[in-house]
């Protein structure tokens, strides 16, 4: 009986239960209806880009909202946070889980920024890429809309909408 108790124990002890992560859950369409909210609306192509995809140097070839340099540093989360989680070995994953579409070197599209105060700007998933030149984009109605609804139209279409905001 003693020898059954202490393999219990003994196994109870050894065992390392894997973590748990309860975070996710993807990223939300972005609503085009939201760039009414944005300070700057560009169009650009992203030059480098750090190793979780949430920052970039974008090259801007054409502003459709407010205005800034030609080429513009994108901070989604203060570098500050990756250095202590680094130094002090904490795990960001659920943090940077499911905000905001990763930034692709290489890629040019449209953009939506906000400053970050700094003279860097944070993006919040407004990435609209196009595909065969047209773009997919969303937009939902409060009183008419139950879910988001999708939308394709050809660049210069777009363009015309975005000069709008």
């Amino acid at each position: 009986m003693r020898f059954i108790v202490l393999s219990i124990l003994l196994i109870l002890l050894c065992a390392h239960p894997s973590n748990i992560n309860g975070c996710g859950g993807g990223t939300p369409a972005f609503i085009i209806n939201q760039l009414a909210r944005q300070e700057l609306i560009v169009e650009a192509t992203v030059l480098e880009v750090d190793d979780r995809g949430y920052s970039a140097i974008l090259q801007v070839s054409q502003y459709f909202k407010g205005q800034a340099g030609e080429y513009l540093a994108i901070m989604r989360f203060p570098p500050a946070l990756e250095t202590v989680a680094s130094v002090r070995d904490y795990d960001t994953g659920c943090l940077y889980s499911g905000y905001g579409q990763e930034w692709q070197q290489g890629t040019t599209g449209y953009f939506a920024l906000e400053s970050n105060g700094n003279g860097t700007y944070s993006d919040i998933g407004s990435h609209f890429i196009p595909q065969n030149d047209s773009v997919e984009f969303h937009t939902y109605h409060v009183r008419t809309d139950t879910k988001p609804q999708s939308h394709i139209f050809q660049r210069d279409e777009f363009e015309a909408l975005l000069l709008s905001f």
